[in-house]
């Protein structure tokens, strides 16, 4: 696993906490009267360099009303997503105007239209408008409680891909991408069983969230197991330089976003972004 991914996930988490004491507009996804509206988060995938404090979008506004700046929610970084969690934006369906700033020049002015539910807004370009996703949330994830009969068994937690991957030139999109796991392939992503997790997706696209299998490694805990990730072409060959490796926990709906340049600065990498359903 790559720390600096759950360091950003970590303070993006804290950062949304802080916002939702002060902003109407975030709401939780349990929360009643939500019936008929759009409920969004907004993520920054746009292939530049995420530590560079020239990328970072100083304040987001939504339907004209801040929702996040340096001294409330945060700047929105590379790779990052506004709200947090399981928080989310949420406003009447329809037209929503989105805008990013930088100091107090409009650098993003994009008005989508968003349906009723949750949505997912990635942002790739500053030129060009979003691509809106479903969220998936209806989906559930369930485990056996446990028992004498059920002691030390396996079970599971969820994942999609979500590709956003580009070629070197950091414009042209990569092709289809097929992800896979493997719960046994020690060190190596050539080695040992290896899963898909849905079908290839094109860029842009999302897979289903689907189920892996967590061999849990630590009695008395919540359970986790370290997966290793891996995207092969359509021919079944393994992609050089897609493998990553994570800490997966029972029971959490994952979502991994290929992102970056093939090839390319910053090269191939993925952000994981966790919701408790």
């Amino acid at each position: 696993m790559k720390a600096r991914h759950y360091i950003l996930m970590a303070l993006c988490a804290a950062l949304a906490a802080i916002s939702c004491q002060k902003h109407a507009l975030i709401t939780y996804i349990d929360n009643e009267g939500t019936e008929g509206k759009a409920l969004f988060q907004i993520i920054d995938i746009i292939p530049v360099n995420a530590n560079a404090a020239a990328n970072a979008i100083d304040s987001v506004f939504v339907n004209g009303k801040i929702v996040s700046r340096p001294a409330g929610a945060g700047q929105l970084k590379p790779k990052g997503i506004l709200p947090y969690g399981n928080t989310f934006y949420t406003v009447n369906a329809g037209n929503v105007q989105i805008q990013f700033y930088k100091a107090d020049q409009v650098i993003y002015d994009q008005t989508v239209s968003l349906p009723a539910g949750m949505s997912e807004v990635y942002v790739y370009n500053l030129e060009q408008a979003p691509v809106i996703l479903d969220h998936q949330g209806d989906f559930q994830v369930h485990s056996e409680k446990g028992s004498a009969a059920t002691y030390q068994m396996d079970s599971v937690a969820s994942f999609r891909l979500v590709h956003f991957l580009f070629q070197a030139d950091g414009v042209t999109p990569y092709g289809k991408l097929q992800y896979q796991y493997s719960n046994n392939s020690g060190s190596s992503y050539t080695a040992g069983d290896w899963h898909n997790l849905g079908e290839p997706v094109s860029w842009g696209e999302s897979t289903t969230r689907n189920l892996a299998v967590v061999h849990k490694t630590v009695n008395n805990s919540s359970g986790s197991q370290t997966l290793r990730f891996r995207c092969v072409d359509e021919n079944g060959n393994y992609i050089s330089g897609s493998g990553d490796y994570w800490t997966t926990y029972l029971g959490r709906a994952n979502t991994h976003v290929a992102n970056g340049r093939a090839g390319g600065s910053p090269g191939w990498n993925y952000a994981q972004f966790i919701n408790n359903y």
